[in-house]
């Protein structure tokens, strides 16, 4: 996923995205 101005999800430094898809956040 992009960051799109959305929070970090609590799986964004472990997959070394800003934002991670799990919530939709993506």
């Amino acid at each position: 996923c992009r960051h799109r101005g959305a929070a970090p999800s609590l799986g964004a430094v472990e997959n070394g995205e800003r934002v991670c898809c799990y919530h939709g956040w993506g």
